[in-house]
């Protein structure tokens, strides 16, 4: 068993405060239990004489919800604190997976997820929460180990889903509520509040009820426009891959799901490795800026790589590693930018944004990848996807060269900010 002196040493050597490795855990089991969900859910639903129509809009319905409460979550948490917000959504959590599994209708299980998607928008308070523990040079390396939890978490999630859905299609619903529960109480009992009542904000709540209206404010600062048409630009074409490259590997290569399997365990390893100790070491060389840049240009490779591979084998070690490597380094690079180009109390509304963005690119990527791939060819998501990767690598290099807030994305710009 680890004595305290020892997991200090460790969360010492990972740059690690108490308060945000309380973060990455609550995260972790958070993602966990939406992990566990994920394989057995169109079985549950089929059940209740669900057809392929309904089964994805069972994920949709999630994926909105979440879209519609992001904003409000993170207005909140700027107002009144991060830690409500957080128990708040947990909580909700909580409540739309027991609901799940007590469905006895397809009906419940829209509800279920309606609650559960509206409830995990409290992602936005989690990610303010990072930017209020950490220094704006530390903040790339914090968002770098925020990510390796989420991938840590959907790593496991299906694979635990999978194997207790075997015995019971609802048992990983009762063990998500379970394992968030445990998160509710790690909360409250260990996490401390991240954001002092001097700097929490005064605006009206009603300017975050309106998720594309937070987006349109946003948007209208010059800083903020290229880094969230970035957000938007890249979870499109990456949630156009997830939902298109099982779609591809079976028509090009006979693939089964085991294959595909196999690339995205790859995949997942490497981006955690890279996440935890990759981005903190080029945080220490390069603005969010360059580092956002490499990611992207690493995914448009992977893409095309993707599209263009004429042996299966290419899939494992070309393509894997260089789609882990591009997510690792744009996410969290993108996440940093945007916390530093806001003042302090606006750090929920700013994540807020960047999520509600990120959502809508989750909603509206793969149905688009779908299109493109039946009516237009099998390679046409990935050259789509390589397409829009440039776009976005293109929109931060000229907002670099013409804004000089982006050029000195390595400290905190938001007084420079406030002054304009």
């Amino acid at each position: 068993m680890a004595s305290p002196t020892s997991a200090s040493s460790a969360m010492s050597r990972l740059g690690l405060s108490r308060p945000m490795a309380l973060m990455l855990f609550t995260v972790f089991l958070d993602l966990l239990g939406i992990g566990l969900i994920f394989p057995i859910g169109p079985f549950y639903a089929s059940a209740f004489g669900a057809s392929a129509f309904d089964v994805g809009l069972l994920f949709t319905m999630f994926s909105v919800a979440q879209f519609l409460t992001i904003p409000i979550l993170g207005a909140l948490s700027d107002r009144y604190g991060r830690r409500p917000v957080l128990l708040i959504g947990i909580a909700g959590e909580v409540v739309g997976y027991i609901v799940f599994g007590v469905a006895t209708s397809l009906t419940m299980l829209y509800l279920s997820r309606l609650i559960a998607g509206a409830s995990s928008g409290n992602i936005g308070a989690a990610q303010a929460y990072i930017a209020d523990i950490s220094t704006p040079r530390e903040r790339t390396h914090s968002f770098g180990l925020l990510g390796a939890a989420v991938s840590v978490g959907f790593l496991f999630g299906p694979a635990l889903g999978g194997f207790l859905g075997a015995y019971d299609l609802r048992l990983p619903a009762y063990a998500a509520a379970v394992l968030v529960a445990i998160n509710w109480i790690t909360v409250f009992v260990w996490l401390p509040e991240a954001l002092s009542v001097e700097l929490r904000s005064t605006r009206p709540l009603t300017a975050g009820l309106n998720p594309f209206g937070v987006l349109a404010g946003l948007l209208r600062r010059p800083l903020l426009r290229a880094p969230l048409t970035a957000t938007f630009l890249c979870n499109f074409a990456f949630s156009g891959y997830l939902t298109s490259f099982a779609l591809f590997t079976s028509a090009r290569f006979g693939w089964g799901p085991q294959q595909v399997a196999i690339v995205l365990i790859i995949q997942s390893i490497m981006s955690i490795a890279i996440q935890t100790l990759g981005v903190r070491y080029l945080s220490t060389l390069l603005p969010d800026t360059s580092i956002l840049v490499l990611g992207i240009g690493a995914n448009l490779l992977g893409f095309l790589v993707i599209a263009f591979a004429p042996d299966p084998l290419i899939l494992y070690i070309v393509s894997a590693p260089l789609q882990a490597t591009g997510s690792a380094l744009w996410r969290p690079s993108l996440s940093s930018l945007i916390t530093k180009l806001v003042s302090g109390n606006e750090q929920g509304l700013a994540n807020g944004g960047s999520q509600a963005s990120s959502a809508l690119a989750t909603i509206i990527g793969p149905m688009g990848a779908g299109v493109l791939f039946e009516q237009v060819g099998t390679t046409a998501p990935f050259l789509a996807g390589a397409g829009l990767f440039a776009l976005a690598a293109l929109t931060i290099a000229l907002a670099v060269r013409i804004q000089s807030g982006l050029r000195r994305s390595r400290i905190d710009v938001a007084p420079a900010i406030r002054s304009r």
